[in-house]
């Protein structure tokens, strides 16, 4: 496995370390006893985490492993935000309309951050775009950008 890049171990200690309730469905807990966040939805913050290693070249077994995420659960996730060659799959050419038509949202999710990550973790906000989020960039309590999908007006989406 890689070393991981030092401004990203806090985040990973706490996805590792999250409490979580105990699961009503006795094959989710088992499935939990090898991939502790197996079925729990990915959140924002998980996405970027995942875009931003998969950037550098991270496989799906290491994923997987920091993640505590099925493999397959990875694979999805990625074929879901990414064009089938960004995935690493130029083999599936089929793939690559469903990645780029993917459902959108009616109310896209609005996400707020501050302007020191965009640069570090632009492919994640990017990919967090395509599929219809909105990231509204901030100094302080002021909105200075908007990122949103092409059909979604910045304006509409502030505040």
């Amino acid at each position: 496995m890689k070393d991981l890049p030092a401004h990203l171990l806090s985040i990973v200690r706490r996805l590792q370390t999250e409490p979580m309730a105990p699961h009503a469905d006795a094959r989710v807990e088992e499935k939990r006893r090898t991939h502790r966040r197996a079925y729990l939805p990915w959140s924002e913050e998980e996405t970027a985490l995942l875009l931003e290693l998969q950037a550098e070249d991270w496989s799906e077994a290491d994923l997987s492993v920091l993640l505590q995420r099925q493999r397959s659960a990875v694979r999805t996730r990625l074929e879901r935000l990414l064009t089938p060659s960004e995935a690493g799959r130029p083999d599936a050419p089929e793939r690559a309309v469903q990645a780029t038509t993917a459902p959108r949202l009616a109310q896209p999710t609005v996400t707020r951050i501050t302007a020191d990550l965009v640069a570090p973790h632009f492919p994640a906000w990017l990919a967090l775009v395509r599929t219809g989020g909105v990231i509204q960039i901030v100094e302080g309590d002021e909105v200075v950008a908007v990122l949103s999908p092409p059909g979604h007006g910045a304006s509409e989406q502030t505040g």
